[in-house]
């Protein structure tokens, strides 16, 4: 993934690579975050999204919990 990063970033005259992220590195996460941040010659900017941020980002073993969109009920 680093790699393709470093080749998205460089065709697109990139000064900048930023990354979200869910400030979890326990063993086995943030995978793609180590190797951009080990394999790139551009500064990384990491901005940390919370669970309320995003629906998405969740701790290891938290259920994942679906919610209808706003305007939708049940």
């Amino acid at each position: 993934m680093a790699e393709r990063v470093a080749e998205v970033s460089a065709e697109h005259g990139a000064d900048l690579i930023v990354l979200s992220w869910s400030q979890d590195t326990t063993p086995g996460r943030a995978l793609v975050i180590r190797e951009v941040l080990g394999a790139s010659t551009l500064p990384v900017m990491l901005l940390p999204v919370t669970r309320t941020a995003h629906p998405l980002v969740r701790a290891p073993n938290e259920p994942v919990r679906v919610s209808p969109p706003a305007n939708e009920t049940r």
